[in-house]
């Protein structure tokens, strides 16, 4: 009879891979445009979740509520209008009057940059910065600063 050992983080895996899935179904539809392939996808949907888990408890607690995974749909949204929203952080003058084509472009460009960042911090084994994590909890703790 042959004794199968699990690896000591297997539940950490376990429970990471539960996360990504989640992640994975509420950002697919929110990035389908502007994120074209799966492997950039993954990629993203990585970083969601290194995010939410890096996130101070009691911020992460701004967003979920007792024994359910409700906040981390809205955190996927913030993590979205962080991209989303970036031109305009960067824009001088009113953005409504910016073309929406010119708009689309400018968003999709972010989300290109914003990839490659990911890719490169990934590769070098580094976390998310405390910056990016403070801008895409803006919403939720009552202001908005900072960028990437």
């Amino acid at each position: 009879m042959s004794v199968s050992v699990q690896p000591d983080n297997f539940v950490d895996e376990l429970c990471i891979a539960d996360l990504r899935t989640r992640v994975a179904v509420d950002l697919a539809p929110l990035i389908s445009t502007v994120v074209e392939d799966a492997d950039s996808r993954l990629v993203i949907v990585a970083d969601v979740v290194d995010c939410w888990l890096r996130l101070p408890a009691d911020v992460r607690a701004l967003y979920d509520t007792p024994k359910t995974y409700a906040g981390l749909p809205r955190f996927v949204g913030d993590y979205v209008d962080g991209i989303d929203c970036a031109w305009v952080r960067r824009h001088d003058g009113d953005p409504d009057e910016v073309d929406y084509a010119d708009a689309e472009q400018r968003c999709y460009l972010d989300w290109r940059e914003h990839e490659a960042e990911v890719r490169r911090r990934r590769t070098a084994g580094e976390p998310p910065s405390e910056e990016w994590l403070l801008l895409i909890t803006a919403d939720q703790r009552g202001g908005c600063t900072g960028s990437r």
